[in-house]
């Protein structure tokens, strides 16, 4: 199954979406992500998902989809 597509540069990649998946397979609760700053000047670490584009919508939805087939919430 197509967890995430493979991105790069601020959005969530194949990679981010196992890792979220083997935790929820692993019975966590609530999974919180990578924080995203609401404007590009309140960058706090250097994995934040971009905030300039739309893209990472469709890139949440998938995460959100296959992390809630076991019953883990995401909080962002």
């Amino acid at each position: 199954m197509r967890i995430l597509c493979n991105a790069k540069h601020g959005l969530p990649d194949a990679q981010f979406g196992v890792y979220l998946l083997e935790r929820a397979k692993g019975s966590a609760a609530m999974i919180v992500t990578e924080p995203m700053p609401a404007h590009r000047t309140g960058v706090l670490t250097r994995g934040n998902f971009r905030n300039d584009t739309d893209d990472v919508i469709p890139q949440f939805f998938l995460m959100r989809t296959a992390v809630q087939k076991f019953a883990t919430a995401v909080a962002g």
